[in-house]
């Protein structure tokens, strides 16, 4: 991944959430400070060179430039398009509450 390569259109975006014995699920390594963030990605890669969840960390710091204006780009789509409470109205209120609740528990792992 080159520090050229764009952010994709909304429309062109495809999430991928990885699955490997060695994580826990629904953590993010862009929670991290960067510094940390970073010197996980180096374990994780050189720990696991031959792996699709952690292939991409061998060049973090291209992963970790277009991962952050990503992130962005899709954070400004999320409330352009009415951000929490459209969330709300589309998915219920309940799907909302488990997703919060998630997030809390995944965070205090």
């Amino acid at each position: 991944m080159g520090c050229a390569e764009q952010v994709k259109p909304f429309q062109e975006l495809v999430l991928v959430n990885y699955c490997h014995p060695d994580c826990a699920p629904l953590r993010n390594i862009m929670r991290l400070p960067k510094d940390e963030a970073f010197s996980l990605a180096r374990s994780l890669a050189a720990a696991h060179p031959n792996t699709t969840a952690f292939y991409r960390f061998a060049d973090f710091e291209n992963y970790y430039a277009l991962r952050t204006r990503q992130d962005a780009y899709l954070h400004a789509q999320f409330l352009e398009q009415g951000g929490l409470q459209a969330l709300l109205d589309a998915a219920g209120k309940h799907y909302v509450e488990a997703q919060l609740w998630s997030d809390r528990y995944t965070q205090s792992i």
